[in-house]
């Protein structure tokens, strides 16, 4: 399974950076639908996690999110329903211009986001706060679709385990 996550990470990466000179500058989303598969608990024994999202752009560079994560094969891990901040900005602005000019690719077409998340942790005997903080790298394939991957860290007060989720997924916006 973790095999599988890191082959189509590096396919998904790798044709993003042969597309880059062809695609135009993304467009202002202004609804966006998600599902995603990861996994945490990184390394052996890793576990499959769903995560199906859907959110509102709010500016050029802020939207809000619904997401949902669950391990739909354990009905005993916690399903979290949590409410998103996310803050995104080009890469190339986030670089400087400097530095982005000594890389081999266009770093104007990739999306950098920053992720705070908040709300709800429920499983058999758990209902607690949930928060949660992310990092994404996405790099847009076309007018209403993108690729991205990225780390996100959940925790919950009652529920003692730390999340690692690596990302790879497609976004649908409009």
């Amino acid at each position: 399974m973790i095999r599988n996550l890191i082959a189509l990470t590096a396919l998904l990466l790798l044709s993003a950076v042969v597309a880059s000179a062809q695609t135009a500058a993304p467009p202002v989303q202004h609804f966006v639908i998600s599902a995603t598969t990861a996994s945490y608990n990184a390394g052996s024994g890793a576990n499959a996690v769903a995560i199906v999202s859907t959110g509102f752009q709010l500016t050029t560079n802020v939207s809000v999110a619904y997401d949902r994560v669950s391990n739909p094969a354990d009905s005993k891990q916690p399903i979290l329903n949590l409410g998103d901040f996310n803050y995104t900005r080009e890469l190339r602005a986030l670089l400087g211009s400097k530095l982005s000019s000594k890389l081999a690719f266009d770093s104007s077409n990739w999306l950098v986001t920053f992720q705070g998340s908040a709300g709800k942790a429920t499983a058999p005997g758990v209902n607690t706060i949930a928060e949660g903080g992310g990092i994404y790298l996405t790099r847009p394939m076309g007018n209403n679709v993108a690729f991205t991957t990225g780390y996100r860290v959940f925790h919950a007060n009652g529920v003692t385990k730390l999340f690692k989720v690596p990302l790879v997924g497609i976004n649908f916006t409009f």
